[in-house]
């Protein structure tokens, strides 16, 4: 699953390399995402 960001009143999935984020007990897999290509002017 890929989580997206929130960004001026609409969710939008980032690009590029996707990091991995993990469960801080067991180091499981929970989903992966990135900030690449949004525009944080806003």
């Amino acid at each position: 699953m890929q989580l997206q960001n929130y960004i001026a009143g609409q969710w939008v999935a980032g690009s590029g390399k996707l990091a991995e984020l993990l469960d801080a007990s067991t180091g499981e897999f929970i989903a992966s995402t990135s900030s690449g290509g949004l525009d944080f002017k806003y």
